[in-house]
């Protein structure tokens, strides 16, 4: 940035200051010729000078930056909204667009662990009329058995129905308190190990129930005594913002890499058009496959039987889990519907969607999750949105 240049230059001006200043004490004390003391000393002058100056426009950079930037994210959401226009979706062609778009928007609010937590969420234009929302979140402060109060929120997005995702929200909050119970204090390595053991426990349990061809992914966040821990599998998304546009995604979603891409064929199953599908003898792809390497469910996409007649799973169900301490701006966890559009050209980046954030100003955390969709939706995204914001 031009404004830490300009103090880096403003303390190497003050250092030479310093440095001839030493010098010319040191030529008076020795006797110097008065016309090079004189040249020293007009250096020192002009040095000193220089440093004002330059500290005094970055200063000066420092008052105008912010009203300088908040312009440029209000012309960056301007360009962005212009390009969205170009090609709306068919389907709204003969509606009020934003009229229309309110109605299919929900929201919801919510105090988790003392902190205000919105949430709005909207159905998707599925093929089928009658399709529902896939989507679930959840939004809870647990007490444990010390009398210590966590939050809790996350981010469900069911595929082939939203039996899993349904299945997560209810069941999710009483293993992790059951987990978390099971020490008698709390810490970022103690609550990593519970969340790996309450994912396992949930699998598990899917399996027992048998739910076939449906899966879900899981984004969660917890938070307590100024610490953040996300456990993430899929591809929704946990992103930090801060009031100014700063992003940071504390989660990578789990695409379908050439390494996983290599994992998948190596124990017998199809990739196909970046999609992922059970092992077939005659090896062509069958059903509708699954665009992501990690979720719950999703138990048909099996591999080729090894030698004990034993189907592995071709997806990771594994989480991701990371922690962050608790800086002051806002989380947002959001199942991909926000991010992915039919036209790859209008897909929302985790930089725009800071951005965005920052140029709606101070307006509330409910109106920040509902004029994300918006967004979206004018971006020509099609899927089910869910977008939680916790005002840390």
């Amino acid at each position: 940035m031009l404004k830490n240049r300009l103090y880096y230059l403003c303390s190497l001006f003050f250092l030479l200051t310093l440095i001839l200043f030493c010098v010319f004490v040191v030529a008076t004390f020795n006797r110097v010729d008065h016309s090079i003391r004189n040249v020293i000393l007009w250096c020192d002058v002009a040095s000193l000078i220089s440093g004002i100056l330059f500290f005094s426009a970055a200063k000066c950079l420092q008052k105008i930056a912010p009203s300088i930037g908040k312009r440029h994210e209000k012309q960056l959401l301007a360009a962005f909204k212009q390009q969205s226009k170009q090609k709306p979706l068919s389907i709204y062609s003969n509606l009020s667009y934003l009229d229309s778009l309110d109605q299919r928007i929900e929201v919801n609010s919510y105090t988790v662990n003392d902190h205000l937590v919105s949430v709005a969420y909207s159905k998707g234009e599925k093929s089928s009329p009658i399709s529902i929302n896939e989507d679930r979140y959840i939004c809870q402060t647990l007490t444990l058995k010390n009398d210590l109060d966590i939050g809790l929120c996350g981010i469900f997005d069911g595929h082939g129905g939203p039996t899993i995702a349904e299945f997560l929200r209810q069941t999710l909050p009483k293993y992790i308190i059951e987990e978390l119970n099971r020490s008698h204090i709390l810490t970022i390595e103690v609550t990593d190990r519970a969340l790996r053991r309450v994912f396992l426990k949930l699998e598990k349990e899917i399996e027992s129930k048998n739910f076939l061809d449906c899966g879900s992914t899981a984004t969660v966040a917890l938070f307590f005594n100024k610490q953040l821990v996300i456990a993430h599998l899929g591809d929704s998304r946990a992103i930090w913002i801060s009031a100014d546009g700063e992003t940071l995604q504390l989660t990578a979603d789990m695409d379908i890499t050439k390494k996983e891409a290599k994992k998948v064929k190596k124990l017998g199953g199809i990739v196909y058009e970046n999609r992922i599908f059970s092992y077939q003898e005659n090896g062509q792809p069958t059903g509708k496959g699954i665009n992501i390497s990690g979720s719950f469910g999703d138990l048909n996409l099996l591999g080729k039987p090894n030698i004990h007649g034993h189907k592995p799973y071709l997806i990771n169900k594994t989480p991701a889990i990371t922690s962050y301490p608790l800086k002051k701006g806002y989380l947002l966890l959001a199942s991909d519907g926000l991010f992915h559009t039919i036209n790859k050209k209008n897909e929302i980046s985790t930089c725009q969607t800071g951005q965005m954030i920052a140029s709606f100003g101070p307006i509330p955390i409910d109106q920040m999750a509902k004029q994300l969709i918006h967004l979206a939706r004018n971006a020509q995204s099609t899927d089910d949105i869910t977008c939680l914001i916790v005002k840390i």
